[in-house]
């Protein structure tokens, strides 16, 4: 192969899209695709991917959050299982690996949890949600068709989607979610509609039923799928989770999508997609020839692990820890009469959010910026949006730090944002 460094400087440029030459000869151009891979490929936004040697104060966004009874009771499966792996003789299958128990024990902890319908085999286990959506998008949209978006939404979501060879079309969002009215401005000739009814970012609210079933039937009129991405939704500081849309719906139009991978990371990389019944063979004939691929010891503790009960408790402590970090976070932030922040209400998930008066994007960014230069991870929400707010915001997760410094990272907060307003002198309609 050729160097890299004797690689002409377009051919070393990430993205580029003009035919290269070396000397007299011309090499072939990656096909859109592949053009299309070196930027659409991320499933996480360029700010989360910064240096963060120099971090005191980590505000995660996307950390996992296992504590450790929960690593204790995974590892004691897991060697377990591993020690009766020892006796088992290798084999390959051609047709796909054996997952055992695994599809049956996420059936039945999304019927017990999200009120999902489904047999076993309506389950196809897949590595990262990302793929889930890249394999839906595969076998349900062609390049070019109209993909609905919830607005806002996730930033890996657009990603595959555009990925895909399509444009996402945002939809606008109110507190209860999609407004349904607006959906049918827009959804004339749409394919597929992806939201998040059980997790509206950034508040962890969720559609009310009404409109749920109202959404439902919009996508039955119009004839297109709907995309159910699952996120957050164990997370609820108050209640139990909500019911899945994809429990709701008479008409397999419904494709819920989940992962288990941010709740014990690195282990297990296992994520789910669950498709209507009339759809399961063509998704296991793609599955087996995307050589989709999960560790089959991993998916045996899983499966002890959601059989056992244990993952429930997990969440129950989970959870009730998460609800006094974000009571912490809220109270240090409204301690900050004197500046321009809103707090977003925070009923669900691994985050706290505000808002900026009146702040466009651009200027949120210079902010977050010198957030980052003192040391303290923040992350804004412009990644997750597309529409134009009057307002933005910034995001902060609270899964991996205690309260107490969650506290101290917020009054040092407080002190980067006064002195950014004065030094650029942002007040509260710049």
């Amino acid at each position: 192969g050729i160097p890299r460094k004797d690689f002409p400087a377009e051919a070393r440029t990430r993205g580029g899209s003009r035919a290269v030459s070396r000397g007299n000869e011309r090499l072939p151009e990656p096909a859109p695709h592949g053009k299309r891979l070196l930027q659409f490929s991320d499933a996480l936004p360029p700010f989360a991917r910064r240096p963060r040697s120099h971090i005191r104060y980590d505000f995660e966004y996307n950390a996992s959050v296992s504590d450790a009874r929960s690593r204790r009771e995974w590892y004691r499966f897991l060697r377990r299982a591993a020690a009766r792996y020892e006796s088992v003789p290798a084999a390959y299958e051609l047709d796909r690996p054996s997952y055992g128990e695994i599809e049956e024990s996420i059936a039945r902890y999304l019927h017990r949890m999200r009120g999902v319908r489904c047999d076993p085999e309506q389950v196809v286990l897949v590595s990262t949600y990302m793929q889930a959506f890249q394999m839906v998008l595969r076998v349900l949209v062609e390049p070019e068709e109209r993909v609905l978006l919830e607005d806002p939404h996730s930033y890996g979501l657009r990603n595959a989607i555009r990925l895909h060879g399509c444009e996402p079309v945002p939809l606008p969002t109110d507190s209860d979610g999609l407004m349904i009215a607006r959906v049918a401005e827009r959804d004339e000739g749409a394919r597929l509609l992806a939201t998040n009814p059980s997790f509206l970012m950034p508040s962890g609210r969720h559609m009310p039923l009404a409109r749920r079933l109202r959404l439902l039937e919009r996508a039955r009129e119009r004839g297109y799928w709907i995309l159910e991405f699952d996120h957050n939704n164990e997370y609820r500081y108050e209640g139990t989770p909500v019911e899945s849309l994809q429990g709701l719906d008479d008409d397999g139009l419904v494709l819920h999508v989940g992962t288990f991978s941010r709740l014990f990371s690195p282990d297990p990389a296992i994520a789910y997609l669950v498709v209507p019944p009339h759809l399961k063979d063509v998704f296991r004939a793609e599955d087996v020839t995307m050589g989709n691929y999960c560790a089959p010891l991993e998916c045996e503790v899983l499966a002890q692990f959601l059989d056992s009960g244990e993952m429930e408790s997990f969440l129950r402590r989970l959870n009730r820890r998460l609800a006094g970090k974000r009571d912490a976070a809220r109270e240090a932030l409204r301690a900050f009469r004197d500046l321009p922040l809103t707090l977003s209400p925070s009923n669900a998930g691994l985050h706290v959010h505000f808002s900026m008066h009146g702040w466009s994007s651009a200027r949120v960014e210079a902010l977050a910026n010198a957030i980052w230069d003192r040391g303290i991870s923040i992350f804004p929400d412009e990644p997750y949006t597309m529409l134009a707010r009057p307002s933005a915001g910034l995001l902060l997760g609270i899964a991996t730090l205690e309260v107490d410094t969650i506290r101290r990272g917020i009054a040092e907060l407080g002190e980067v944002i006064r002195a950014f307003i004065a030094r650029e002198g942002y007040g509260r309609t710049s």
